[in-house]
């Protein structure tokens, strides 16, 4: 469950809305057709109004534009399900950042460029000027993992190994079995084989650039 204005909101599968107590018919994203609307123009499936229109103006051209600090400057109006700011211009949705960014640096160079957080702050809301460009998707997912936003490897679900794990089994590489490494690490003898193979955790190997810096500064803590 997550809360939200003080009401807890079920989340899981859904065949009526998820907001506790409601019981309408399951529209999308979790929630009735009434709850959806709320939650698309405000974030928020329990609010009861959005911001002034002259509010989130007023925001931007004069605290965000005008911003001169070196910490994050958040957003402190609706954000989407990933924690980044957004509002309503002319009927359509604005990624608050993405706004700023084109304010900033001008157009994007390329359609797919995105506007990434050089603070790695994005999803806590951050809209300051000065931490956001326009990178390439590459470009930015490199970002993710050296500010450790990334849901790659141990910060996934689903995965069993840390990357500090994934580093020693590197390292022992020749030195322990395949098979004694999977029983340390209570997983499958193949997992540790692709590992030692490069097919996954690639970012860590050393012949990838994060994983040249991972490795270095491991060595100079050594």
């Amino acid at each position: 469950m997550t809360k939200s204005r003080g009401v807890y909101i079920k989340r899981g599968t859904h065949s009526t809305c998820s907001v506790h107590g409601c019981g309408r018919k399951h529209h999308s994203h979790g929630y009735c057709s009434k709850h959806n609307h709320k939650y698309i123009a405000y974030g928020d499936p329990l609010a009861s109004r959005g911001p002034d229109k002259g509010d989130v103006s007023r925001f931007i051209q004069e605290v965000a534009m005008r911003f001169k600090g070196d910490d994050c400057l958040i957003w402190p109006f609706a954000t989407d399900g990933h924690g980044y700011g957004q509002f309503h211009k002319n009927g359509k949705q604005i990624k608050t950042h993405r706004h700023i960014c084109k304010m900033v640096h001008g157009e994007p160079p390329t359609p797919t460029h995105e506007a990434a957080h050089f603070c790695g702050n994005g999803a806590g809301g951050c809209v300051n000027p000065h931490h956001i460009g326009w990178k390439t998707h590459s470009q930015n997912e490199q970002d993710k993992l050296l500010h450790g936003t990334h849901k790659r490897g141990g910060r996934h679900h689903n995965v069993k190994l840390a990357e500090s794990d994934v580093l020693e089994i590197m390292r022992l590489k020749g030195c322990v079995s395949q098979r004694e490494l999977a029983l340390r690490y209570d997983v499958q003898k193949s997992a540790i084989a692709s590992i030692h193979a490069g097919k996954t955790w690639i970012w860590l190997t050393q012949a990838h650039p994060i994983g040249r810096r991972l490795w270095a500064l491991d060595r100079a803590a050594a």
